[in-house]
């Protein structure tokens, strides 16, 4: 089921590059940072904290309204230490030394992701604001930190690095760009990732903003 919707998402990105590419093409770049908010599944809800990230973008304005892009994102999550540990006491029974303490085991997902991006009012010159709608494919590789855990003066570290592992990654997001002169202009949007991970899926809600620069415009 994962794969028939990678693979459909990949079919409706090379639909929308065998558009008609008889207009002026025109790159663009794309730079901004953001949250990291955890969706699903509850494991990572639950011990993950929102976090910040990064992306770096580039698009080709094949033929408005359709732009295609590629991007490379950095998201982060840190770990919560102390829901952990109110965890184990809960399920234990038992309180923990005073002095426990977990520290570590953040997570990293660095996306490597294709997309089509339907930009509303494309064009309007007299209309620098244009809301768009995303749709977004490619791979994650997600790692974790090594987790230190500190109890009764001493300590022990878990090596986290054989944890990680990359997966297809499909998305949809939707935001605005607002021109405040023909070549540059600020974006804000929000997406909806799913790493499709073995078992459960792993999803979380990147919100980014940041300066855009068209290149090839009058």
């Amino acid at each position: 089921m994962r794969k028939a919707i990678a693979v459909t998402m990949f079919v409706l990105i090379l639909a929308a590059a065998g558009t008609t590419l008889a207009g002026e093409l025109k790159p663009a770049a794309y730079v901004g940072g953001g949250l990291n908010v955890p969706m699903a599944p509850e494991t990572f809800t639950d011990f993950w904290k929102m976090g910040f990230g990064g992306t770096a973008r580039f698009g080709l304005e094949i033929a408005p309204p359709i732009e295609l892009g590629a991007s490379f994102s950095y998201n982060n999550f840190p770990f919560d230490g102390d829901k952990l540990l109110a965890y184990a006491e809960r399920i234990s029974g038992e309180d923990l030394p005073a002095d426990a303490a977990v520290d570590g085991a953040s997570m990293t997902a660095l996306e490597f992701l294709a997309d089509v991006k339907y930009v509303f009012g494309a064009g309007e010159v007299a209309n620098p604001f244009a809301p768009y709608m995303m749709a977004l494919l490619g791979m994650t590789s997600v790692s974790f930190e090594d987790i230190t855990v500190t109890a009764a003066d001493s300590s022990a570290t878990l090596d986290l690095s054989d944890v990680g592992e990359t997966d297809f990654t499909i998305g949809f997001g939707a935001g605005f760009q607002y021109m405040f002169s023909p070549t540059v202009g600020f974006w804000l949007d929000g997406k909806y990732m799913v790493i499709l991970t073995e078992g459960e899926s792993t999803s979380h809600l990147p919100i980014r903003a940041g300066i855009k620069f068209l290149f090839g415009a009058e």
